[in-house]
């Protein structure tokens, strides 16, 4: 069973995410997610880091996480870990590392590159401040492509707007 959610929150993010941390213990421990792709503003990446460590009640370690930059792009060198968080920004660039490695020429491809079968079974989509991913950028579309792999996905904001597109985006990734 595939589980999508959108998360407006009317409560205080705080919250939220623990609410969604202990939700993602509870799919850990029944074995449904066995590593997670986060992607957020970089304000974010550090504290995402502490806290699931935090709620996962020790399922997941430093040890477990990395967090990539402008300087780390081969995330398939980091699948041996749980955890992978990366900016929005830092998501665009990766893509084109591999967009790049497997000499793609459009700018916008219609098949997922990066090779997602390869990271564990079940794969959790985390995307924190999701208005962050508008409809005509690149990090919406490498996210859209990507999609595919991941059984769960969540995308989570405390301000999608009042713009009717701007929600769109975000159910069609879902």
């Amino acid at each position: 069973m595939k589980i999508k959610a959108a998360l407006k929150p009317s409560i205080p993010s705080t919250v939220t995410e623990k609410l969604v941390f202990l939700f993602l213990d509870s799919l850990m421990k029944q074995g449904q997610v066995d590593c997670i792709l986060g992607i957020m503003k970089p304000e974010g990446l550090g504290n995402f880091q502490h806290e699931i460590i935090k709620f996962t009640d020790n399922y997941i370690t430093e040890d477990d996480i990395v967090i990539l930059d402008k300087d780390s792009r081969d995330i398939e060198n980091y699948f041996d870990k749980k955890v992978i968080l990366c900016s929005y920004n830092t998501w665009r660039l990766i893509n084109e590392y591999y967009k790049k490695q497997y000499k793609i020429k459009s700018k916008e491809p219609k098949k997922p590159f990066i090779r997602f079968d390869k990271w564990f079974n079940h794969k959790f989509l985390l995307l924190d401040e999701c208005q962050s991913v508008t409809g005509d950028s690149l990090q919406y579309h490498y996210t859209q492509i990507h999609a595919c792999y991941f059984d769960r996905i969540c995308a989570m904001s405390g301000s999608i707007g009042y713009k009717l597109e701007k929600l769109y985006n975000i159910v069609n990734i879902l």
